[in-house]
């Protein structure tokens, strides 16, 4: 049997905690090696263990989530982690990003995004959900090339892509479009991808250098 991922949360909220731990448990794959309530109990507890991946709420009685951030990049940068969040303005997912989190998921996630993250995290990867869907949304508002007639983008997507542009900086979601444009959610991924490689855009730090640049959001 392959070595479990071991996974370290941290949340205020015993209750929270307890619920997270039980969506965690039900995956054979994955053992809670630890838990913690504040900041202070997180970088205590990981002196005398090595997590595979932190899972850390934002809001932390004693520190936010932008100094965990912080601190965890510069003294824990090979144990990788991500966010978890009720609510988190753009600022703070922007400044989480920069100082390394893997990931921002909202507590409202299902079980099976949850563990995903938790797998994809722990591989080397990122997970996002919603806050990433929102700011790319903000990204093609900025593209949207049926209000700016900008020809010079537009001649760098195709007619698909540029409609689906234009369906997505409207807010219309995925299972809409999906419907409209008689395509799969995987082929909707699939362009969104491309939309964004085409942009140069083809990591984390990449987006996080878009959005800034742009002025999508400011810091």
């Amino acid at each position: 049997m392959k070595n479990k991922i071991k996974v370290l949360l941290v949340d205020d909220q015993k209750i929270m905690r307890v619920g997270l731990m039980h969506i965690l448990k039900s995956d054979k794959s994955i053992e809670i090696c630890g838990e913690a309530e504040s900041g202070v109990q997180l970088f205590r507890l990981l002196e005398s263990i090595e997590p595979d991946v932190i899972i850390v709420d934002v809001y932390l009685p004693d520190m936010n989530g932008i100094e965990i951030a912080e601190r965890l990049s510069e003294q824990y940068s090979h144990i990788p982690f991500f966010m978890l969040t009720v609510y988190a303005d753009e600022k703070t997912f922007i400044f989480c990003t920069q100082n390394g989190s893997r990931g921002f998921l909202s507590k409202n996630c299902s079980p099976a995004e949850l563990l995903n993250a938790v797998h994809d995290v722990a591989k080397g990867g990122h997970y996002f959900g919603a806050r990433t869907s929102a700011l790319i949304q903000r990204i093609f508002q900025h593209l949207d090339i049926s209000k700016r007639g900008d020809n010079n983008k537009q001649s760098v997507f195709d007619a698909l892509e540029i409609e689906l542009i234009k369906m997505i900086s409207k807010g219309i979601d995925h299972r809409s479009i999906s419907k409209r444009l008689c395509l799969t959610m995987d082929e909707i991924a699939q362009f969104r991808f491309n939309i964004l490689k085409k942009l140069r855009i083809n990591c984390t730090l990449d987006f996080v250098k878009y959005v800034l640049k742009h002025r999508i959001v400011t810091i």
